[in-house]
């Protein structure tokens, strides 16, 4: 492609003890929001997730023109990180604060929520047309190229679809915990085929994320609400929408989209309360799959220590970092 294309990437630091006062000033007293589903810690713990994931980016897709990162007046400092690694230049990084993106929408800042800063991720200043969306704890494990996400203006989506018929009569038959229904990753993908009366919903992977700012744009246009959807909560709530799912859901409706059809192309891996033996044998299943590009760990920080030392091990090996 002769296009440019950008990265993007919501990050925070909860270790941050300015950050940690703000989010507990609108926790206290509230236990619905300290659920792990809603606003547990983990949500916000960084082990240095995105030093390696903006590395594998340099070493893998080298063709990005700029990496945004979105941030609550934080800084990840990356550069002090990738200087070590490619002392010869690296891709640009952009620090963008939250007021940015959510400028017309100050009233729900400050925000503790991903899906409300996705929702409006698209309005840096600057962005590319085309860009990709990561988490910060995705990593590239091999080289890529642009072809792999856009054909042309069409983005190349990895997933499937899930009929919203059966979907919606299993949350229904879902138990609750504490009288509560969680608030989980599938409910606000079946929210974004709900709230565009969709037949079927797109059950995104932990993979990057190709879209485009037009169409970002169009969908705003014809759904007005759907921006304030989101961006009224401050922390996750049941009624929010998966934004990629949403995009996905209107862009192969409208014919700017198509299915990879690529399948085990990426890794999740969530260590927490896996045994060293299982990881391991996780990582060199992953090693074994020629399409894979793209590994997710999830959680990094809740791994027991000889877990979380495998699996940095295995990362700094596919960065051939010393």
């Amino acid at each position: 492609m002769d296009k440019d294309i950008d990265v993007v990437i919501a990050w925070v630091d909860g270790n941050d003890p300015v950050h940690r006062a703000s989010r507990l000033a609108y926790t206290e007293n509230k236990l619905d929001n300290v659920r792990d589903d809603v606003a547990g810690e983990t949500r916000y713990r960084q082990v240095g997730e995105i030093n390696y994931c903006i590395a594998s980016i340099n070493k893998f897709a080298p063709w990005v023109r700029s990496i945004h990162i979105i941030t609550d007046n934080q800084n990840p400092h990356v550069e002090t990180f990738l200087e070590k690694i490619f002392p010869e230049g690296f891709i640009p990084v952009h620090i963008v604060d939250h007021k940015e993106v959510f400028r017309g929408y100050e009233k729900y800042l400050p925000t503790f929520n991903s899906r409300a800063i996705e929702a409006v991720a698209w309005r840096i200043k600057g962005l590319s047309e085309h860009y990709l969306y990561f988490n910060d704890d995705f990593l590239l494990t091999r080289p890529v190229q642009p072809e792999e996400f856009f054909d042309g203006d069409t983005s190349i989506l990895q997933g499937y679809k899930v009929n919203t018929f059966v979907a919606k009569a299993l949350r229904a038959l879902r138990p609750r915990k504490n009288g509560h229904s969680k608030v989980s990753f599938r409910d606000s993908m079946l929210n974004a085929a709900e709230y565009l009366q969709a037949p079927s919903f797109i059950r995104v992977v932990h993979a990057p994320h190709p879209l485009r700012k037009s169409v970002w744009e169009k969908i705003y246009t014809e759904y007005p609400e759907m921006i304030e959807r989101n961006v009224r909560h401050r922390f996750r709530h049941k009624e929010q929408f998966n934004t990629q799912s949403l995009y996905y859901i209107y862009a192969l409706r409208n014919g700017l989209a198509r299915m990879s059809g690529i399948k085990d192309s990426y890794l999740y891996l969530e260590p927490s309360g896996k045994s060293l033996s299982k990881v391991q044998r996780r990582l060199r299943r992953f090693d074994s799959v020629k399409n894979a590009h793209c590994c997710c760990f999830n959680s990094l920080d809740k791994a027991s220590p000889e877990v979380f030392e495998e699996v940095m091990k295995w990362i700094k090996n596919k960065l051939e970092i010393i």
